[in-house]
């Protein structure tokens, strides 16, 4: 999951067997805006029919550090540039929670899925990953698949 709009993003579905916390947002039991998932839970080698994604915006304020990385405008292929907010003081904002689930038979069905699992070359296997991009109110769902050791 990826935040690139101007709030920070409190994740409330979906829930996942794994989650990691690199920023911390000083609200109890609320990770950070930003965090990789693992499997989702009842679905250890196979994907759910639809993903539903709730999230809620909040307020990011007196903020330590403010980063401006261009690479980010080459990661996403967008005109904007991202900047990455740390150390800041999080207030949930009320009447922003929003609701979008995605259908996930299509991919069910694609060749990313059916080969994700599969070993190749020098004990790596293939990888399919799900990414939720936020900005803001919108959420955008990019899958892509990768080999987990770089040489094969």
């Amino acid at each position: 999951m990826a935040n690139y709009g101007n709030y920070g993003v409190i994740v409330l579905s979906p829930g996942t067997t794994l989650g990691t916390n690199r920023i911390r947002t000083g609200i109890p039991g609320v990770g950070d805006d930003i965090i990789d998932k693992g499997r989702f839970p009842g679905h250890p080698h196979s994907l759910p029919n639809q993903i539903v994604v709730e999230w809620q915006l909040a307020k990011l304020s007196d903020c330590g550090s403010i980063i401006k990385r261009k690479s980010y405008e080459y990661k996403t292929k967008d005109e904007k540039v991202y900047a990455r907010k740390e150390d800041c003081t999080w207030t949930p904002l009320e009447g922003k929670v929003y609701r979008k689930v995605f259908d996930l038979k299509e991919i069910q069905n694609s060749e990313i899925a059916r080969r994700a699992g599969e070993r190749i070359r020098f004990g790596s296997k293939r990888v399919m990953t799900i990414m939720f991009i936020f900005r803001d109110d919108e959420v955008e769902m990019r899958v892509g698949g990768f080999a987990s050791n770089s040489l094969s």
